[in-house]
């Protein structure tokens, strides 16, 4: 964490295309991490990478959902 680059709101809203709003969401839903500095909420790489892997590994089941054949449970490959 010493070296760990971090990110602020403005930053993360221009990476994802989205609002402030969204990203707050994010954050008060406990999906995207973050410290305080000072009166700030920053976002660390870490935290970051660990949202995108969250959104991906989310996004594959939501599809193989969509795919599964009637009746049979859903398999996902890790």
């Amino acid at each position: 964490m010493v070296n760990e680059r971090f990110y602020s709101i403005n930053e993360i809203t221009e990476m994802f295309g989205v609002t402030r709003t969204a990203v707050y969401d994010w954050m008060n839903a406990g999906k995207l991490d973050f410290i305080v500095v000072g009166a700030r909420r920053r976002v660390l790489q870490s935290h970051l990478d660990a949202f995108i892997q969250e959104g991906t590994r989310a996004a594959k089941e939501e599809i193989a959902e969509k795919n599964a054949t009637p009746g049979l449970a859903p398999t996902m490959a890790v």
